[in-house]
């Protein structure tokens, strides 16, 4: 049996349309991610996602710096 990843909170996530988003929670039995945009703060949930990658993280870092 494979286990699904499991984001933690303030995990990035990507969701299947491509939206980053920091996870907020996770819904067990649901298996859906409450996440929140680092754009503009919409939260949404979805059940179709994964980790960011490692360039998802660099932009999202970026971003976080050049609103500072």
């Amino acid at each position: 049996m494979i286990v699904p990843w499991v984001p933690a909170p303030g995990d990035l996530v990507k969701d299947s349309d491509g939206r980053i988003g920091e996870a907020l929670a996770w819904v067990g039995p649901m298996g859906t991610v409450t996440l929140v945009s680092l754009r503009d703060g919409e939260l949404w949930e979805t059940d179709t996602f994964g980790p960011a990658s490692d360039l998802d993280e660099l932009r999202a870092l970026l971003l976080k710096v050049v609103r500072q």
